[in-house]
């Protein structure tokens, strides 16, 4: 009776095959729209500095050089790394979803982050460029003066978001180098990881899990099996329990990869787990006795 239900729920949070298409129509659509936009707004020429105006024609597939233009070289760009930050997304976001689909572990629970993933690309995207005009990074193409450059690293601003925020995130401290004087400051850097028990475990049981250590209650950790995160753990000083009942997804693993990450989403740990079939599925009836 358990086992019927764990399916049900499981079924529930997949994506159909109309749904399959569909989404990869849309990745198909939403790839090829923002490449088109790029070329269409590829301006001529880019202004030198003898020029007076950097006004361009404000028309789609033919931005040319016009003193009496009414479309500036900056909007211009701003638009074309906002585009290109965008297609670097989808790109990630199609090989993401095609990845999940194929291996049959994609979760309708995700849709929203591929919906808004593309869009926090394009504002990473435009950050980054404007970090590079303002010669905060050694860029040669910080001036905007190329902007096959400027679209590259935009696009791939886009690609790897995670990696573009973190240096993002560099600047910031190098600028501002925050201090932290706090007397009752937590010092993140002495967590530390002993290991994990058990090593085996038992398919269709509650398996309790206990992670060992030291200071890990001092910044968020995030605890994650093969592709299955774990909710609401007890967390102490020198120890993280919960408990684990492999799905059904997963009973034809040899092993499972246990992964702990920081307050950042890195690796900060990892393990296996082998599974042993001779535990006895938990039914209803022994739940309720």
């Amino acid at each position: 009776m358990a086992k019927q239900k764990l399916n049900v729920s499981f079924n529930q949070n997949e994506i159909g095959n109309f749904g399959k298409i569909f989404a990869g129509l849309l990745l198909i659509i939403f790839t090829i729209l923002p490449i088109i936009f790029m070329i269409a707004l590829w301006p001529d020429r880019m202004p030198g500095p003898e020029d007076e105006t950097q006004l361009y024609l404000n028309r789609l597939f033919h931005v040319s050089w016009n003193k009496d233009g009414t479309l500036h070289i900056n909007t211009i760009m701003f638009l074309l790394v906002a585009f290109a930050g965008f297609t670097g997304s989808m790109i990630h976001i199609a090989t993401s979803f095609t990845n999940y689909i194929g291996s049959e572990k994609f979760k309708r629970s995700w849709i929203l982050w591929y919906f808004v993933k593309p869009f926090t690309a394009a504002g990473v995207a435009l950050l980054f460029y404007l970090v590079l005009k303002a010669g905060l990074l050694n860029f040669d193409g910080a001036n905007g003066a190329n902007p096959f450059g400027i679209v590259i690293l935009s696009a791939l601003a886009g690609l790897f978001t995670d990696k573009a925020t973190l240096k993002l995130e560099e600047v910031f401290s190098i600028i501002f180098k925050p201090k932290d004087d706090r007397p009752d400051r937590i010092d993140e850097t002495s967590v530390k990881i002993t290991g994990f028990d058990p090593k085996k475990l038992q398919l269709g049981a509650d398996n309790t899990i206990t992670v060992s250590g030291e200071g890990l209650d001092k910044q968020p950790l995030s605890i994650r099996i093969n592709d299955e995160d774990i909710q609401n753990p007890e967390i102490t000083s020198n120890a993280i329990s919960f408990k684990f009942k492999i799905p059904d997804i997963l009973k034809e693993e040899k092993k499972l990869k246990l992964n702990i990450l920081d307050k950042n989403g890195n690796p900060f740990y990892s393990g296996e787990f082998e599974l042993d079939g001779t535990g006895q599925p938990v039914t209803d009836e022994e739940a309720v006795g």
